[in-house]
């Protein structure tokens, strides 16, 4: 039986990753401290098996693996909300940067065939295009994008040193239920629940949001086709569409049915802003044949629907 090892397999993308291997019947060990992550959110089933663990706990790591033998290792750990980000950077490189490290040395001298990185579109730069993976230059602007960045050099010099097929993902803005951070789609649904009155800061900037199980079936597609891939690679995994927050708020209305005011708050408004993140998706259509199914719309009314039952 194929085996899969996730960190952070119980939180919001992790989730929907281990019911996607699950229900193409392979076997799933979840290792995940539950900082971020919740237990609810897996599936009973007799193919998974959930450590609690941390992944800067260098040793329990390295005997979980050896235990279980994963043939395949995703790595999704981290603290990925922006504002907790900057304001405390050292916990946020000390699990992004150095808890990566610690993931790849427990991945050494281990019969693993692959390991897939959930890196970030928040490495690439201010610009108003798409962002390609082959454009060699790179321009985060906040403590989460420089933590990423760093990790992936670190998964490029474990391939360099190993010979593991490593490849890193870099998503887009993730959409869809069992969010655990109070991202800018789940705070206006929790919002609107208890009031008319949403407040949100920008207006204008422009993302591009993707369905967490679109996210999903984009790592397995990438295991399942990995002869196709280099030795080691990176892939945007997006929609190729932009929204703005204000295009957000009008299909959010659709969506709940009422009228909603938007109330500026200075707590939401970014010192830096960037008006425009877009994928350029072409790469990882090309190379395994993976695009989004899900619309923006169909995001939304499954995240409503999430909500709305809570």
């Amino acid at each position: 039986m194929i085996k899969f090892l996730i960190t952070g397999g119980a939180g919001f993308i992790g989730s929907s990753l281990v019911k996607k291997l699950i229900e193409n019947d392979y076997e799933v060990i979840v290792y995940d401290n539950l900082t971020y992550g919740n237990k609810q959110f897996l599936p009973d089933s007799k193919s998974l098996v959930f450590i609690e663990g941390d992944i800067n706990d260098s040793e329990y790591l390295k005997k979980t693996i050896v235990k279980y033998s994963p043939n395949y290792v995703y790595h999704l750990a981290a603290i990925h909300f922006i504002p907790d980000c900057n304001s405390n950077p050292k916990k946020a490189l000390n699990i992004n940067t150095i808890g990566t490290e610690s993931v790849l040395n427990a991945c050494k001298n281990n019969k693993i065939e692959q390991i897939i990185f959930s890196s970030t579109a928040a490495v690439y730069p201010i610009n108003n295009f798409p962002n390609s993976e082959d454009d060699t230059i790179v321009g985060p602007i906040d403590i989460y994008g420089l933590s990423k960045l760093f990790s992936e050099m670190l998964v490029k010099k474990f391939y360099n040193e190993t010979g593991i097929q490593s490849v890193v993902l870099r998503l887009f803005n993730a959409v869809g239920p069992r969010e655990t951070n109070p991202h800018i789609i789940p705070h206006i649904f929790q919002s609107a629940k208890s009031s008319n009155l949403i407040p949100l800061g920008n207006l204008k900037p422009k993302r591009d949001y993707i369905h967490v199980d679109d996210i999903a079936r984009a790592f397995l597609n990438l295991t399942i086709k990995h002869e196709k891939i280099k030795g080691f690679d990176i892939f945007n995994v997006g929609s190729g569409k932009e929204y703005s927050v204000n295009d957000l708020i009008k299909m959010i209305q659709n969506i709940i049915g009422k009228k909603l005011t938007v109330q500026k708050s200075d707590d939401r408004v970014r010192k830096l802003e960037r008006m425009h993140l877009v994928s350029d998706i072409s790469k990882i259509k090309k190379v395994i044949g993976w695009e989004p199914k899900i619309t923006l719309d169909k995001a939304l009314l499954d995240t409503y629907n999430y909500y709305n039952g809570l």
